[in-house]
């Protein structure tokens, strides 16, 4: 038996598939393409049709980051990833300390079903970056948390604490995407050298920030 029918209805808006920009994926800290990420640390991609609007986390100090904004999520290694914020044109997230060293491929997903075209990202150890204020690197003096700038240098034998990301692993470990703990700390798997003016520096420690993520 054969037949017709009829059904009335009507379509939605298409989605854009959102796509990231070449050399598009870069530390957080930084403003160019970064050669490799490391596990923890915190990433910013770049692009087109990355979300419908823009939403923030709440920054560093959430207690857990969402692994998806506004319908759109971000997929490292085929792990999802925490996400700081959300715009059409970026996304702030944290490379899933699960990640393993080597190629990951990235995705960016919104509505569940449209995929970004895969990007390659390398993966390391360590892929250190310092944070930078309106007044140059997030460096401060411990004596009094003062920013060290051109108007308040650093003196030799002082204390400093320099913010940034990416030191790789950390002892005890953290989930990813969760507050930093106030105690044990959570020191960084391998200590990093500093160097300050060409000569190296003593690290008394390297640990993630109490109370924030991926710091």
């Amino acid at each position: 038996t054969f037949g017709s029918g009829a059904v009335r209805g009507q379509l939605g808006a298409a989605v854009v598939a959102p796509s990231v920009n070449a050399g598009g994926i870069i530390n957080a800290v930084q403003d160019a393409a970064i050669a490799a990420a490391s596990p923890g640390s915190i990433v910013s991609i770049y692009g087109t049709n990355l979300a419908g609007t823009t939403s923030d986390a709440g920054g560093m100090e959430v207690p857990m980051l969402p692994t998806g904004l506004n319908g759109t999520d971000v997929r490292i290694g085929g792990r999802q990833a925490a996400l700081f914020f959300v715009s059409p044109n970026q996304i702030n997230a944290q490379v899933p300390y699960e990640t393993a060293a080597g190629d990951a491929q990235v995705f960016v997903v919104r509505g569940g079903d449209s995929f970004s075209a895969p990007y390659t990202l390398r993966v390391g150890p360590q892929s250190p970056g310092i944070f930078v204020t309106s007044l140059g690197a997030a460096v401060l003096k411990n004596a009094d948390f003062s920013l060290v700038s051109a108007g308040n240098p650093a003196a030799a034998n002082e204390v400093l604490s320099i913010f940034g990301t990416g030191l790789g692993a950390v002892t005890p470990a953290v989930a990813s995407g969760a507050l930093a703990p106030a105690g044990p700390p959570a020191l960084a798997a391998t200590k990093p050298a500093v160097t300050v003016g060409g000569r190296e520096a003593e690290v008394l420690a390297a640990a993630l920030a109490p109370g924030f993520v991926g710091l």
